[in-house]
């Protein structure tokens, strides 16, 4: 009699697994297990890393009560752990674009910056600048979305280190230039081995941020044509 009791019983819990799945239970644990897994997959600081802190106890929640010999009962308890993942998903998604929004636009003050950026024309500072502007992302909200933004997160930086190796280039470009002309100008007066000179005026007391900024780039593009050529000859001329 037991084992019948307990054959019957097994093919009861079979049973209702199987309704279970038939309304819909399988394909909700499916999606849920799938989410799960592209949430641990996220990195785990700023705003990726507090959505995984704040699905942490859903998930554990979730996870526990499928554990259970009757999970099958807890249809409507999954189908909510679905939409409250889903829900925080589609928070985290708002909250990176506006993020990612902010770090385009701080990614091209840095660019302008630059200690050679004043080497370069209207034209290439546009340019330079012009190669963030399609670099904010318009997504669906949810987590193919939020991978999307996490994967534009790094392609950001990387843009920012190409801008900034672009505008060294066209600087240095422009000095080489700018020395050749110089000899060629110094050969041509018959000056051909006098020294090319450079003036700079340095103010005896500065007391803006832009001001000393503006001193440095000078000094910084000073350094840069002695790099080219050591017979460079500057005067320092300082205010009285």
């Amino acid at each position: 009699m037991k084992i019948k009791r307990k054959v019957f019983s097994s093919l009861q819990w079979a049973s209702a697994v199987q309704l279970a799945f038939k309304q819909g239970l399988d394909k909700t644990l499916k999606s849920l297990d799938e989410l799960i897994a592209s949430i641990d997959s996220l990195p785990t600081s700023g705003i990726p890393g507090q959505l995984r802190h704040n699905a942490a106890e859903e998930i554990s929640t979730y996870q526990e009560k499928l554990q259970r010999q009757d999970f099958y009962q807890y249809s409507a308890d999954f189908n909510s752990s679905l939409t409250s993942l889903q829900t925080l998903i589609s928070n985290s998604v708002k909250e990176l674009q506006l993020q990612q929004e902010k770090s385009i636009k701080q990614a091209q003050i840095e660019v302008t910056n630059h200690i050679d950026w004043n080497e370069l024309t209207i034209e290439e500072k546009d340019q330079e600048l012009g190669q963030f502007d399609s670099m904010a992302l318009t997504v669906s909200y949810d987590i193919s979305g939020l991978n999307a933004l996490v994967a534009q997160e790094f392609n950001i930086g990387q843009k920012l280190k190409d801008v900034n190796v672009s505008v060294s280039r066209k600087a240095q470009e422009k000095r080489v230039q700018r020395i050749a002309e110089e000899k060629a100008k110094y050969e041509a007066e018959g000056k051909a081995n006098q020294k090319i000179e450079r003036n700079v005026t340095i103010p005896k007391r500065v007391t803006q941020k832009a001001e000393l900024e503006q001193l440095i780039q000078k000094l910084q593009q000073l350094k840069g044509d002695l790099e080219l050529n050591s017979e460079i000859e500057i005067n320092l001329n300082f205010e009285s």
